[in-house]
């Protein structure tokens, strides 16, 4: 006997017949798509759309831009890629230093189609866009694009000007030495004055026209104009020309204090025993513990090989002493170690930041007060402390032991620039009780001291004022440090900008715990180049400070500026 199971129907329907169930080799046969090349994957990479938030990120797209130039350069269509790099760097959100690699890339591919495209877009855009076709044009041969730098130069916008002088002096574009003659006879744009003076030279150079515009260069080493004078100045010190003696040693003699550090500097080469015996009198005039005062102890030591100190009166006895048989080391510079300044007889050292020595009394503290400085220090100094609490202690420390009578600023920095006081000229409004402002009153000069006339009883009168100025100032900078906190990013470049806009500033002392990542430009490159831009003349020394990380940018600006670099981790 069978039995037959009953099943509902419903799931008799579920159950697939042979006809129904798919055999290994039915269905659709697979798309094969081609192998991408090495291009088009470059081109995936470099224009990915989500935003560059590292250094991994940021160096594919770069080495992807160069891979592409390079296969440019050696076939290929170069003005369409030179037009989606062009596309690419003129876009707001593009990060800057890959907008950088972009023009270099361009300019590697120049030929007459990418100086067409650039001569006529360089021309409109954002200030940003034109900066960036500008070095781009750097890159190029000369050709159609000089003519179009050449309209630059009246352009409204600071970096413009500047990125375009840069393009006409590299392609050595002669018809821009009528239209910077023409900047420096009007001395309206301050911009470009210093850069003009500098820029007509390099392109003269040793040529037909040097003869004439080397006595214009003596003229303008005497002008009112500080930028005009210290270019000048500047560029005749390239030089070693004993007939030039006479100018370094009255300028070393002037009110302004870059001027007379050029001059220091050309004498120190001299070898000369007049300019031995003008600084030691500067030396005598200078204020002590002030920034020139202590160059001055530098320069003679190096020219003379004597480990004396930094007392001037020291120095000119010594050499009332020896100056009729004293004879210069003959091996260039001092001996080895004699240069070297020696301690202090009272057994007192500088005031110190970060391990630093401030020997200025016109000096300016730039401090990073990102969202990173409440990390923590790993380092055995400071080890498990707040980067930001070290920097408030730190700040703390060195407003309480510098030197009494010495204007100074603080800085801090994260996404926004916000200083202190607008300039260190206004701590002595501070000092006396006022708090600080545009238009506030002058602080001390740093030219030829007068002849101090007055009493026993008035100088102590005034040291006690002094003292009371000295103390209120340096409260009223402890509770300003007391409110820094951390949060943000890191404005590198607008940071520096606002500490080199104090004309009085001497010395700065920059710290940091990061890489640029905000502010006018982040690229590190570019950074310091603007940074050696604005101190040809200025001649500021930059002791810089890395915590947590070594940063080259510091490093860079450090050794360009003849100040120290020190990194705590």
């Amino acid at each position: 006997m069978r039995f037959l199971l009953a099943v509902p129907l419903t799931l008799l329907s579920l159950v697939p017949t042979a006809a129904a169930v798919p055999s290994p080799a039915a269905g659709p046969s697979p798309v094969w798509a081609p192998e991408k090349t090495r291009d088009e994957i470059d081109w995936d990479t470099l224009e990915e759309s989500t935003p560059i938030t590292n250094t991994t990120q940021l160096q594919a797209r770069v080495n992807a831009a160069r891979g592409i130039a390079k296969r440019a350069t050696q076939g290929g269509e170069p003005d369409k890629v030179v037009a989606r790099f062009d596309a690419l760097g003129g876009k707001f959100l593009t990060d800057a230093q890959l907008r950088r690699v972009l023009a270099e890339c361009i300019g590697q591919l120049d030929s007459p189609g990418t100086q067409k495209m650039l001569a006529k877009s360089m021309l409109g855009g954002a200030a940003y866009e034109q900066i960036f076709r500008l070095r781009a044009a750097r890159e190029c041969a000369p050709g159609p694009v000089d003519d179009s730098a050449l309209k630059l130069l009246s352009n409204k916008d600071d970096g413009v000007r500047r990125e375009a002088l840069d393009v006409l002096v590299r392609h050595k574009h002669m018809p821009v030495v009528k239209s910077l003659e023409g900047v420096l006879k009007s001395g309206k744009d301050d911009v470009l004055l210093g850069p003009a003076v500098d820029a007509i030279s390099e392109l003269i150079g040793d040529g037909e026209g040097w003869n004439a515009w080397e006595q214009q260069l003596f003229g303008f080493a005497r002008a009112p104009n500080a930028n005009v004078r210290r270019a000048a100045l500047t560029v005749l010190s390239r030089q070693q020309d004993a007939t030039r003696l006479a100018l370094y040693l009255e300028c070393l003699q002037h009110d302004d204090w870059a001027t007379r550090s050029i001059a220091l500097s050309w004498l120190a080469a001299s070898n000369s025993k007049e300019a031995v015996a003008a600084i030691i009198e500067r030396f005598l005039n200078e204020p002590p513990d002030s920034r020139l005062a202590a160059d001055c102890g530098d320069t003679l030591r190096k020219m003379t090989g004597q480990p004396l100190q930094d007392d001037a009166q020291m120095w000119d006895t010594w050499w009332k002493n020896v100056m009729s048989t004293f004879e210069f080391p003959k091996a260039k510079g001092p001996k080895t170690g004699s240069a070297k300044r020696p301690p202090p007889v009272s057994g007192t050292k500088a005031p110190q930041f970060y391990g630093i020595e401030v020997r200025s009394q016109r000096v300016v503290f730039v401090v990073d007060v990102s969202g990173s400085m409440e990390s923590t220090m790993v380092g055995k100094e400071y080890v498990g402390e707040p980067r930001i609490e070290g920097a408030r202690r730190e700040l703390v420390k060195i407003i309480d032991v510098l030197t009494p009578g010495s204007l100074f600023n603080i800085i801090s920095f994260n996404d926004a620039v916000v200083p202190w006081l607008d300039s260190i000229d206004e701590a002595a409004d501070v000092a006396s009780g006022g708090k600080g402002g545009k238009g506030a009153r002058k602080g001390p000069t740093t030219g030829p001291e007068k002849e101090d006339t007055r009493d026993e009883k008035t100088r102590a009168r005034d040291a006690e004022k002094q003292a009371k100025a000295d103390e209120l100032l340096r409260t009223k900078a402890k509770e300003y440090v007391g409110r820094l906190n951390a949060a943000g990013g890191t404005n590198i470049h607008d940071a520096f900008e606002i500490a080199f806009e104090d004309q009085s500033v001497d010395t700065i002392f920059f710290l940091s715990d990061g890489i640029p990542s905000t502010g006018k430009e982040v690229d590190p490159v570019a950074i310091r180049e603007v940074i050696r831009r604005w101190n040809e003349s200025r001649r500021i020394k930059i002791n810089c400070i890395a915590i947590g990380i070594e940063l080259p940018l510091l490093k860079w600006v450090a050794e360009d500026s003849g100040g120290e670099y020190k990194f705590f981790p």
